[in-house]
């Protein structure tokens, strides 16, 4: 029994020792799939920063007061809840534009938060559409825009307002494919 033992031992020894690669990719696999995701945007909400069709890579993060809070002009990928029917459910994407405490207001194109107006960005495409009559964003909110201002829906929208930083569900962080338009999100 003693010398059965010790073979069983060398067995599994030489079976982890060459299936190690194996499980190393595994366990690297699964921090990875904890830590990062791929989405497809499609929409063209983003245009010209993400076109309709790129695959995004998200850093996935929770944010709150306690674990922190996005910064301005971070992409942030969100689900939509906010609409009944097929698109309930996908997630969108958005550019921080107000943080807790801060008050938004949208007046004939122009953005402003509290109370400055803010530059036009070069990651904008067209005119800034809607009237928002000023808007304090609530304690573990965001008020997002699209880069497409004509024809995105985002926080000017009625349906959406302020996002509840609990439906957001990461930073865009690249763009992988295709190809062509590979780089990090700005």
């Amino acid at each position: 029994m003693s010398s059965e033992k010790p073979k069983k031992f060398e067995r599994f020894a030489r079976f982890r020792a060459s299936n190690k690669p194996y499980f190393m990719a595994v366990v690297a696999a699964v921090i990875v799939f904890m830590l990062v995701a791929p989405m497809t945007e499609k929409g063209n909400s983003m245009d010209p920063t993400v076109k309709k069709g790129d695959v995004v890579i998200l850093q996935k993060k929770s944010y709150s007061e306690n674990r922190g809070l996005p910064k301005y002009d971070d992409v942030l990928v969100f689900k939509v809840d906010f609409y009944e029917g097929e698109i309930r459910g996908e997630h969108r994407l958005g550019r921080v534009t107000g943080l807790p405490g801060d008050t938004i207001e949208i007046n004939e194109g122009d953005v402003f938060r509290n109370g400055k107006k803010i530059k036009s960005e070069p990651f904008t495409k067209g005119e800034t559409t809607g009237t928002v009559e000023p808007i304090e964003v609530g304690t573990n909110e965001v008020f997002v825009l699209c880069d497409n201002r004509e024809t995105a829906i985002d926080s000017r929208n009625e349906d959406v307002g302020t996002l509840e930083l609990k439906a957001v569900r990461g930073k865009a962080m690249l763009i992988l494919f295709p190809f062509a338009n590979f780089g990090s999100i700005k």
